[in-house]
């Protein structure tokens, strides 16, 4: 069985590269372009991994991490920004931390933090 892997990015050609790339990785996504739609897919379907951006309109990408950790706290969550020195401290150290990722992603890079996030072997290109 294939992980689930919930994608949330605002940018529309950003959201259908990554999800091109986790697809040809054999991983089910289900992509979304809001913090909204993320929380929504989240109380409804069971996932293995969320992908988010972190600036999202309306919420932030923080927002989805404490919906992630309030709902189902052993679920790996990777932040994907441009944005690094905006990130709060609480989301890169210390017991909440998550993966953090800086765009542009390398395909190989993204495969590999999938991989340890949800503690995979690695795997050889895609």
């Amino acid at each position: 069985m294939n992980a689930k892997v919930l994608l949330v990015d605002d940018d529309p050609a950003v959201l259908a590269f990554l999800a091109a790339a986790l697809e040809r990785f054999r991983f089910e996504v289900t992509a979304v372009e809001s913090a909204e739609a993320g929380l929504e897919c989240l109380g409804c379907q069971g996932f293995d991994l969320v992908i988010t951006d972190f600036r999202l309109p309306r919420l932030a990408g923080d927002a989805v991490v404490k919906a992630v950790r309030a709902l189902r706290r052993e679920i790996p969550v990777i932040v994907i920004t441009g944005l690094l020195d905006e990130l709060p401290m609480w989301l890169r150290s210390g017991p909440e931390a998550v993966r953090v990722v800086a765009k542009p992603i390398p395909l190989g890079l993204l495969q590999r933090e999938v991989a340890a996030a949800l503690r995979l072997p690695a795997a050889g290109p895609g």
